[in-house]
């Protein structure tokens, strides 16, 4: 039987890996077709055209990336396969990147989740309310209101949004279009 794995990220967007780890990682794990799949950025796959990259792994790598978009005014991620020209979709999606203000809708995001946490009394620390540019603040906001409150009165509150840690918590609420914690971009 063949193991894959279609989805995974390097240090090109929120991995924790280079690309030549997560070929040695996978060829470790006897994985026999690979994708790495970062957001908005086909970069890795650019890399992999360095043989000496390339021979980290000797499955099949499929060229794939997750594309951030919108939907309906909702933020969604689609993972893309097989396509051709990787130098030019890099360059539209990095260019694409560019053009949208995602510190203004970081910004935007924070208010609104902290304007909720506020109607329903949730305490969560000063520093979120003090510097509204706190990187993947959903996540750490969420952690931070665990140690807070308790976690009884939290699910009463929050009801069918309450989470067992902030990741879940960003994609579970923040990135759900019916959530009251959805950000409409």
């Amino acid at each position: 039987m063949k193991k894959i794995d279609l989805h995974m990220h390097s240090l090109y967007s929120d991995g924790v890996y280079d690309v030549s780890t997560l070929l040695r990682m996978a060829e470790e794990k006897g994985l026999s077709i690979i994708s790495i799949t970062d957001h908005d950025n086909c970069s890795a796959h650019i890399e992999l055209m360095d043989e000496n990259v390339r021979n980290n792994f000797s499955g099949d790598i499929k060229v794939g990336m997750e594309i951030t978009t919108s939907f309906y005014g909702q933020k969604i991620e689609l993972l893309a396969y097989d396509f051709n020209n990787i130098e030019a979709v890099n360059e539209f999606f990095i260019n694409k990147k560019e053009s949208v203000d995602w510190k203004k809708i970081a910004i935007e995001s924070v208010r609104n989740v902290l304007e909720i946490f506020d109607e329903l009394n949730i305490k969560y620390p000063d520093k979120y309310r003090e510097n509204l540019e706190i990187p993947k603040f959903e996540s750490k906001l969420y952690d931070d209101i665990l140690l807070l409150n308790d976690k009884e009165e939290l699910k009463k509150k929050l009801g069918t949004s309450y989470s067992l840690n902030g990741k879940e918590f960003f994609r579970k609420c923040v990135c759900a279009p019916y959530s009251i914690f959805s950000i409409n971009f």
